[in-house]
């Protein structure tokens, strides 16, 4: 069997295609020039490495130890806002799902109930806030 390029017989098979001009395909319209170049654009060959990237990246806080002085004036503060219906500022610790630490929040509002079982306020606009994560109470 011999190589058909080298053929003899190939020319001789082909001779009534081989010199005609290429016209493209006549059932579709030619493709502008930014559709051509992307099939050549880069594509993310490892998806959501980007993502895992970025989450590497964030920056979470670690939980501040309160002193037993601060969780006193914690626990005055909390008494006030709960019986007087004052309005106050909580600042309280949020754990992170993803990783370890968290991060700081702050919420306004009244308390218009206290789970005392579960030690866990709640704020008027439906806010939960556990008492233990609360790092400081400033009454408005």
């Amino acid at each position: 069997m011999t190589d058909s390029l080298w053929d003899p017989e190939v020319p001789r098979k082909y001779r009534d295609i081989l010199d005609v001009e290429w016209q493209g395909v006549r059932s579709h319209n030619r493709a502008n020039a930014l559709s051509r170049a992307a099939q050549f654009s880069p594509f993310a060959a490892l998806v959501g490495f980007d993502d895992e990237i970025s989450e590497t990246a964030r920056l979470t806080m670690d939980r501040i130890e309160l002193s037993d002085e601060k969780r006193e004036e914690i626990e005055i503060a909390l008494q006030a806002v709960i019986t007087g219906k004052q309005e106050a500022d909580f600042t309280f610790f949020v754990e992170d799902s993803l990783k370890s630490g968290g991060s700081y929040e702050t919420a306004r509002g009244r308390v218009v109930k206290f789970k005392e079982f579960e030690k866990i306020i709640c704020l008027e606009d439906g806010v939960f806030i556990p008492v233990s994560d609360i790092v400081d109470i400033e009454i408005l």
